[in-house]
């Protein structure tokens, strides 16, 4: 019963994969959960790896079954952590048009000098109350901003996803962009920050 169902379970997902690259439909069963967390196979596998070790049957539970665990313990189901990346600008125009429609009177976001960003985006990170509009309709290039740390609060994101990385970030509102938008569009999820630094002047003393 348990491993037909775990096979039920990988065909489906298989199934469904398949389906998600041809861009055809695929109908999901009710009662089959997709499989999107190794933990979804290790535990029914560690079962009968158990079972069949208590019942002295060693020698095929150190088999195929263990090199199985051992695989899943390594590459997971996703096989290797997928990064996303960014240019630092397009974060600084996504939130330019963000606040010229919550704040109309300020001066544009660009045109702050470094410490006024920093400050407000700190004050932002700390703050209980949301700054971005869910409703609102913003331009294509702020909405593929902003799905993009969408997909980061994503369920089936947990465990495919590595690190965030800015390119041509040269300050740290640069960080402190990418923060925001992590704590008001991902559902409390975070990923690890990192920063390219390709400009020669910021890797000059």
């Amino acid at each position: 019963m348990l491993l037909s169902r775990l096979i039920l379970q990988v065909r489906t997902t298989r199934g469904w994969l398949a389906a998600q690259l041809d861009k055809t439909s695929f109908n999901v069963p009710k009662n089959i959960e997709l499989i999107q967390s190794y933990k979804q196979l290790q535990e029914p596998l560690e079962i009968c790896y158990r079972s069949l070790c208590e019942n002295k049957l060693d020698l095929i539970a150190n088999g195929l079954l263990l090199n199985t665990l051992r695989r899943l313990a390594c590459f997971g189901v996703t096989l290797t952590k997928l990064d996303l990346r960014q240019e630092s600008t397009r974060h600084t125009e996504a939130l330019e048009e963000i606040l010229s429609y919550i704040l109309p009177n300020e001066d544009r976001y660009s045109k702050w000098h470094e410490e006024k960003k920093q400050e407000f985006l700190l004050q932002e990170l700390i703050s209980k109350r949301p700054l971005i509009s869910q409703r609102h309709k913003w331009t294509a290039d702020t909405q593929e901003v902003l799905d993009t740390f969408e997909i980061i609060g994503r369920k089936s994101s947990e465990e495919a996803l590595g690190t965030y990385i800015i390119s041509m970030a040269g300050q740290p509102s640069d960080v402190l962009i990418v923060a925001l938008f992590m704590k008001e569009m991902a559902n409390g999820k975070t990923l690890p920050v990192g920063i390219f630094l390709e400009l020669m002047y910021f890797l000059l003393p």
